[in-house]
Formats: C-alpha cells, structure tokens, sequence
C-alpha cells in the first residue's frame, strides 16, 4: 500500500506515476486501486500501459490526495520501487480520516500521514484513535495484513509502526481529523 504525502499541484496518477520522480515508470500493466469501502473491496482499478505510458480507461486525470492511499500491484515477476519526491506539507495539516468524504461509523478508509514521516502511528505520528479503531497494515514479506485493535487506553498487539510513503487501511469508530504537524528544522 502506498500514500501521497506531497503536496503537489499535480495529484493525479498521470502526476504521479508518468513517469516518476525518478524517472521511472511502473511495470507493463501494473495495477493501482482505490479501496472501495461499499463493497469493502480494491477496485475500482486502474491498469498501466507500458508501451503506450497510459493507464486504462483515461484514469491518469483521478486524484490521489496528500493522506490518501492506494494498492500498488505488481504483476511481473521483476521488483518495482515507487518513488515520490516532491514538496512536503511545511505545517502539515488536517487530515480527514476519510480522505475528504465524510466519515460514517465503520466505514473503512486507507489513509496515511499528511507528511512522509516513519513512526509508531499514535505516539510519534500523532494519530489519535478512538476505542476499538481498527487498523490494517500490509505486510509485503508475508502478503498478508497484521491487525492492530485500540483497547481501552492501548493498541493490541502493539501500537502500528508505519514506513514514510506508507497507507493502511483503518476502520475508525468515531468519525475524525488526523491532524500531522512537521515543521523542517531551520537555523
């Protein structure tokens, strides 16, 4: 799972992945897809064309929001990195848990820190949980998600850890704001 975390003029996939800050460009008919919390399924998804640089059914022009997240699928038996390298959020910001839609108790969402950051997603990434919050985290190595549960006053297993660049999927029990701040160390 992958997140915008850049505050960029250009959040599209086309913005995004065509080519890469690196530039790169993702494998021949790697996927991307939305979480759709309706069907609490991936999809819709939207397939990269290597030979023509397009992505399927004109999707390069959908917006992928600072806070949001998607599935990156890789097809091919070749690795693939995603790169973004743009502005960052000086300030950082409100984050709706929904990503913009408003939130209805138990509707999922895949979300992300407003700003790249690595951390333990409540006490360094600010994160504030309500009481049975629900979190999924892909874990590559296995292919499967770990599960993290807010009980009482802690996370169980353990509080989440997340990589800069990382989504996850959250089920909130309580609609709210995750508000990230980031200020560069200046001198």
């Amino acid at each position: 799972m992958v997140a915008n975390q850049f505050d960029e003029q250009s959040c599209t996939l086309n913005g995004l992945f065509n080519p890469m800050p690196d530039g790169t460009y993702l494998p021949n008919l790697a996927q991307v897809l939305y979480w759709n919390p309706q069907t609490t399924n991936w999809g819709p998804g939207y397939t990269w064309s290597g030979s023509t640089k397009t992505w399927s059914a004109g999707a390069g022009t959908n917006f992928l929001w600072p806070g949001q997240g998607v599935m990156a699928y890789n097809p091919s038996s070749a690795s693939a990195t995603i790169t973004f390298a743009r502005l960052v959020r000086v300030g950082g910001g409100p984050s709706p848990v929904a990503g913009g839609v408003p939130v209805t108790s138990g509707i999922q969402q895949v979300v992300s820190a407003i700003v790249p950051q690595p951390g333990l997603l409540s006490s360094q990434l600010a994160y504030s949980p309500s009481q049975d919050d629900t979190a999924f985290i892909w874990d590559v190595g296995t292919g499967q998600y770990d599960v993290y549960t807010y009980v009482g006053s802690a996370w169980s297993p353990s509080q989440p850890t997340l990589s800069a660049g990382q989504a996850f999927l959250i089920f909130p029990s309580a609609s709210q704001t995750w508000n990230r701040v980031w200020l560069p160390n200046c001198v």
